[in-house]
């Protein structure tokens, strides 16, 4: 406790309003990220996970279950949905895009390295073969190759 004796500035003379002001400009940096758990940020993932066609997607669904929506109704009033999020939110939204296209790159990485890996491009490309050897789980061939 002696340490907080020899502290660079006194705490003891601030009244509660200084140190409430003191806190809320601490924390107003803080970025509010509660509407990514939102429909607009669910769909934002979503348009990230499916390549941008989850508009459709959800128009085509919307106009099945509700008697006289059209598809070009449904897909006017989603993407008008989508643009109000991604206005309001522009960062949740972009995020929540690149969040939801995360696993499409995954499920694609390993078939990407197996194309290129066998095409002319890919053998060209130094330990290409290599690491798709060694993603591929052939770690025999990857250590005969080597780089």
């Amino acid at each position: 406790m002696a340490e907080m004796d020899n502290l660079p500035f006194d705490l003891s003379n601030l009244s509660r309003e200084d140190m409430d002001r003191m806190m809320s400009d601490y924390n107003s940096d803080a970025i509010d990220i509660s509407p990514l758990f939102t429909k607009g940020g669910a769909r934002a993932a979503v348009q990230g996970l499916t390549f941008g066609t989850g508009d459709e997607v959800e128009a085509a669904v919307r106009s099945l279950l509700q008697d006289g929506v059209s598809f070009n109704d449904a897909l006017t009033q989603v993407q008008g949905e989508i643009n109000q999020f991604s206005e309001e939110n522009p960062n949740i939204a972009l995020g929540a895009e690149v969040l939801g296209a995360i696993p499409t790159m995954f499920a694609a990485g390993p078939r990407a390295f197996q194309v290129l890996s066998k095409s002319p491009v890919g053998a060209t490309v130094p330990g290409f073969g290599w690491w798709f050897c060694l993603w591929s789980g052939d770690r025999r061939k990857a250590l005969k190759t080597g780089l």
